[in-house]
């Protein structure tokens, strides 16, 4: 989903007030009972969620820590079944497919409404729809509606009439969605938050449809449909959402609050031993080892269907020669930075879709090769990195991401002899940065927002908000094309397979290794049911002591 993220210097600044309140209760000046065991006593959950939030709009959001809020404040027409990743009725009771698979009707639950009473209704949703494609808005993700009739072409206003988009609401309560060709995966789609319902009625009130960063997400403003209202914001210190007696579903809704905390995963760790978090994710990698031997009952490890990867400027020269781009993934030694970084706790990545997507195999489609490397560098006018110019590496800030930016700079200044400079910013001067494509090389980290290879492959679309890069091929495009309409299961896979070659061989992207999810839970937090692709279910979660 999304951008993956470690913290950044605002969380810094946190974490570092955070630990005051931390040591003051370890040294007995703060309340007897801890944040933990008052938690479990009143059902409030204490998560890190490792980085400052800026942004909780829906509609706008790219990162993962975003979307584990989002997601408590919102619901969409689906949601996913942590137990088998199946798509589940959340505001939408039940629906029908056409049987040409391109006509979905969805039935909404009469009893769903807003947290502030009013009915969630059909319009509702097209209002929703109608702002995430509207050009003004700047959404990223804009292009999850695309497979919907017609949305393409408002969204790059081709046509001005949302008219012309295949939804429309037949009553209150029902409401049909057209596609522009079959979508095998539709329905954990529009789980998504990009298909998630905003109320009109709020959104009007502070700004117009399609106008970004307004204060309607902000808590004296905020309405949702979702099991959570957003009750406290604190930036820099915490987020906090509480119980929303109007969602539909409250009866198995048994946390009454959660606090989501920016800290960083040392600062984090530190907090869950000393009684302050039931959960902090990720385990800073010099600790992986001992909770793996010594506490493995808190240690907890996840499938994650992610990449983490280098993006690449193409913009920049010699970075826009597709030569020098693959002499720099050819020299990394992968499996020497995940031992480096991670005590091998985590999988070099070979291919830039990671496995875990039902009938899908990844096979490796790069792999180290020095001295081709060279050969394609000096190919390429750089022979032994002669008269190639400095360059950066830009990432958020981060001890993990630092280790793994020197251990790349290293490699590349020993086998190719190029030079390149390492640049650390907080995690929204960095997306705004890689946003205007201010960078040269850039950690980046890809979370699926639904299981299919295709929704890896669609980040590097041609002028995709995801891309990033400057990257475009007019061949790939096409592949994706096909890959999107085709029905036949055995033509799609070979042109996945086509299409991630030529991605991996032109390296816009230089994939480092696949992610999974390395994190402590106190043994009261019940219900956990983690997803790999980040979705969390907070139905049925609850803190007990007891079994």
């Amino acid at each position: 989903m999304t951008s993956y993220c470690h913290p950044s210097a605002t969380a810094s600044r946190a974490s570092a007030a955070f630990c005051l309140c931390l040591f003051a209760v370890v040294a007995g000046c703060g309340p007897s009972e801890s944040p933990v065991e008052s938690g479990i006593r009143e059902q409030i959950l204490h998560i890190n969620n490792a980085t400052d939030i800026q942004n909780l709009d829906p509609h706008t959001v790219t990162g993962l820590p975003e979307f584990h809020i989002v997601s408590a404040l919102f619901e969409g027409l689906t949601g996913i079944d942590p137990e088998d990743m199946s798509p589940a009725p959340a505001a939408a009771r039940d629906w029908e497919v056409s049987e040409d698979g391109t006509v979905y009707t969805f039935h909404l639950r009469e009893d769903a409404v807003w947290s502030n009473g009013d009915p969630l209704t059909a319009g509702d949703f097209l209002f929703s729809f109608e702002r995430i494609l509207s050009p003004g808005l700047a959404s990223q993700y804009a292009y999850m509606l695309y497979p919907m009739r017609g949305a393409r072409a408002f969204h790059q206003e081709e046509t001005a009439d949302f008219t012309d988009v295949g939804a429309r609401a037949t009553d209150d309560h029902t409401l049909e969605i057209t596609l522009d060709h079959p979508v095998p995966y539709f329905l954990s789609l529009v789980s998504h938050n990009t298909w998630y319902p905003v109320h009109p009625d709020t959104i009007l009130a502070h700004g117009e449809i399609d106008q970004p960063g307004t204060r309607w997400i902000r808590p004296e403003n905020f309405v949702g449909n979702g099991p959570f209202t957003l009750e406290r914001w604190a930036t820099g210190r915490k987020i906090e959402v509480e119980r929303n007696p109007f969602y539909w579903d409250a009866g198995r809704i048994h946390l009454n609050e959660i606090h989501f905390y920016p800290l960083e995963p040392q600062v984090g760790e530190r907090a869950f031993r000393a009684g302050q978090l039931h959960l902090t994710d990720p385990v800073p990698s010099e600790r992986i080892a001992y909770y793996r031997n010594v506490r493995p009952e808190v240690f907890m490890t996840d499938d994650f269907f992610g990449t983490y990867y280098f993006r690449i400027n193409v913009t920049v020269p010699p970075l826009d020669d597709p030569r020098v781009r693959l002499a720099l993934s050819l020299a990394l030694d992968r499996e020497m930075i995940v031992d480096n970084v991670y005590g091998g706790e985590r999988p070099a990545a070979y291919s830039f879709v990671p496995p875990g997507a039902p009938g899908y195999a990844p096979e490796p489609v790069v792999e180290r090769n020095l001295d081709r490397g060279r050969e394609l560098l000096a190919e390429a006018g750089y022979p032994g990195g002669e008269g190639f110019p400095v360059l950066r590496i830009l990432y958020n800030t981060s001890e993990e991401h630092s280790a793994i930016a020197q251990l790349a700079q290293e490699m590349w200044r020993r086998h190719l002899g190029i030079t390149l400079s390492l640049e650390n910013t907080e995690w929204q001067v960095y997306l705004d940065r890689t946003n205007r494509l201010e960078y040269d090389i850039a950690r980046s980290g890809w979370i699926g927002d639904y299981l299919d290879p295709y929704n890896f492959l669609n980040t590097m679309a041609g002028g995709g908000g995801n891309n990033r890069t400057g990257w475009a091929h007019s061949e790939y495009d096409a592949l994706l094309d096909e890959i999107a309409r085709t029905r036949d299961t055995n033509v799609r896979l070979q042109r996945i397979r086509e299409a991630e070659t030529l991605l991996v061989e032109e390296a816009p992207v230089v994939p480092i290794f696949f992610y999974n999810r390395m994190y402590l839970k106190h043994p009261a937090l019940r219900n956990w049911r983690p997803t790999p692709i980040g979705y969390r279910s907070y139905k049925d979660v609850r803190l007990s002591a007891q079994d």
